[in-house]
C-alpha cells in the first residue's frame, strides 16, 4: 500500500491505473479523497475524520461502494470545513474544531500557534451549519 498526499489528482489517477492487484492507494488529502475513492483508491489517512467520523466515514463506505451520488453529496456538506482547517498552520485548525465540539482544547506546542479568533468563528459557523 501508498500513502498518498500530494494533492495532485493526475499522481492519483496514474497511481491507480498502474497499481499491481491487491496493491492499496491510500489517500492523505481530504479534499480529493472522495474521487480517490470513486476511482479506486481504498480509503483515507485522515485530519477531518478525526472531528466528523461519523459523516466522513459514510462518504469513504458510499464512495468504495460507487455510490457516488451520496458520497458527493456528503463531500459538499463538509468542504467548507475540510477547507477551513487548512487555512491556516496544520494542526490549528482541527485543534480548534475539536475545541468547538468539546473533545480537547486548542493548545499546539511552539513554535506552532494556535488558530487566529477569526478562523475559529469561521468554524464555528461552518459547524453549525452542519447540525
Amino acid at each position: 500500500a501508498i500513502k498518498e498526499a500530494g494533492n495532485n489528482p493526475e499522481q492519483y489517477k496514474t497511481l491507480l491505473k498502474n497499481k499491481p492487484n491487491g496493491f492499496l492507494v491510500i489517500s492523505g488529502d481530504d479534499d480529493l479523497v472522495c474521487d480517490v475513492v470513486l476511482a479506486g483508491g481504498s480509503g483515507v489517512i485522515s485530519v477531518i475524520g478525526q472531528a466528523l467520523p461519523k459523516l466522513f466515514s459514510t462518504m469513504i463506505h458510499k464512495g468504495i461502494s460507487g455510490d457516488k451520488t451520496t458520497a458527493k453529496a456528503l463531500e459538499a456538506s463538509a468542504m467548507p470545513l475540510i477547507n477551513l482547517i487548512f487555512e491556516e498552520n496544520n494542526p490549528a485548525g482541527i485543534k480548534a474544531v475539536l475545541e468547538q465540539l468539546g473533545l480537547c482544547k486548542d493548545a499546539v506546542r511552539l513554535p506552532l500557534v494556535t488558530a487566529t479568533e477569526g478562523l475559529k468563528l469561521k468554524i464555528k459557523t461552518a459547524l453549525a451549519a452542519l447540525e
